[in-house]
């Protein structure tokens, strides 16, 4: 009994982890219009061994300034995200490629060129940035894996997190280098292990009161 109980526990907190939460492959352009890119800024969906996601590529088609791109939660989950639950975390997998020299000499992965913020907006456009958030990792042009506490966004008084709307990722590509691209995978929000399992717990304790009742 005891094994079974355990066994409905987790498949109980892994309901809860994603009930209501975030869950993007980011391996596909529909919904459309959840991911965008300004003018002469491309994006697409490419494949490389197991991993397929999404490609933002022509970063200096939008000058020196990298505003790409932007990923609509509410398009693609039909409604703003309540991200309110203990320990959530925005997380997702990311590689920031660049090759050869700028047009005035600029190294890859230089520090003024290779930092990207994270910018988080509610549904009253209200916003949290994490400053640097991607901030020039090694190994140089690889894939790394973010993960972003939801509660700093308290550092924004008038910032809801009940109704997180959408992210957008921010830089500088001084280097005007065709090559250079972000890619994107797995996007996330989750709260943390812990309060799926006692959301879990609580639920079992519901339902066995309800068996007794009966």
């Amino acid at each position: 009994m005891r094994s079974l109980i355990a066994g409905v526990v987790v498949l109980f907190a892994a309901s809860f982890a994603s009930a209501g939460i975030v869950d993007m492959p980011l391996d596909t352009l529909s919904p459309a219009g959840y991911v965008t890119t300004p003018p002469f800024v491309n994006v697409g969906v490419e494949t490389e061994g197991p991993r397929t996601f999404i490609k933002v590529t022509s970063l200096n088609g939008q000058g020196s300034t990298i505003q790409a791109p932007k990923i609509d939660f509410e398009i693609f989950t039909g409604s703003t995200v309540d991200a309110t639950a203990s320990g959530a975390t925005l997380d997702f997998d990311i590689r920031y490629f660049q090759t050869g020299n700028g047009e005035n000499g600029e190294q890859p992965y230089d520090d003024t060129h290779s930092k990207l913020d994270v910018l988080l907006y509610s549904s009253n456009n209200e916003v949290y940035t994490w400053t640097d958030a991607f901030n020039n990792p090694q190994p140089f042009g690889e894939w790394h894996s973010l993960s972003l506490d939801l509660s700093d966004t308290a550092g924004n008084a008038a910032f809801d997190l009940s109704q997180v709307s959408y992210m957008e990722l921010r830089g500088f590509n001084n280097r005007f280098v065709g090559a250079d691209h972000i890619s994107l995978d797995n996007l996330t929000i989750t709260p943390e292990p812990g309060t799926a399992a006692l959301l879990a717990l609580v639920s079992i304790g519901v339902c066995r009161r309800r068996r007794v009742s009966k």
